[in-house]
């Protein structure tokens, strides 16, 4: 589904044009530190449903021919989770993995 860019959409697009890294601005990323078990089948399917019911999180920009345009993906396209088991680290190795993978993630 191929829809025209918002006013903020066009303004967004021409900024990350001029410059790929700005788009950084405006990433979120997190990390969770968590003990216990994880039920990573629950984790994922609570993501997907989030996914699934917000179109935002399935929207990409794409160049056509013509002009910059929405893309909004499937309902059901899911949500990629990506784990990093980081339990054989200790101290300052598993603080300085986090750190790294952060950083790369965010990118």
């Amino acid at each position: 589904q191929a829809l025209p860019l918002s006013w903020a959409q066009q303004r967004l697009w021409f900024l990350d044009q001029l410059d790929h890294a700005a788009g950084a601005a405006y990433h979120m990323p997190a990390a969770l530190r968590l003990k216990g078990q994880l039920d990573c089948a629950a984790l994922q399917a609570t993501l997907d449903r989030i996914v699934a019911r917000h179109e935002v999180l399935r929207t990409t920009f794409v160049q056509s021919e013509s002009a910059a345009e929405q893309r909004i993906a499937a309902a059901d396209c899911g949500f990629h989770l990506v784990t990093h088991d980081l339990s054989h680290l200790h101290g300052h190795e598993q603080a300085f993995a986090v750190s790294r993978i952060g950083a790369d993630e965010a990118r």
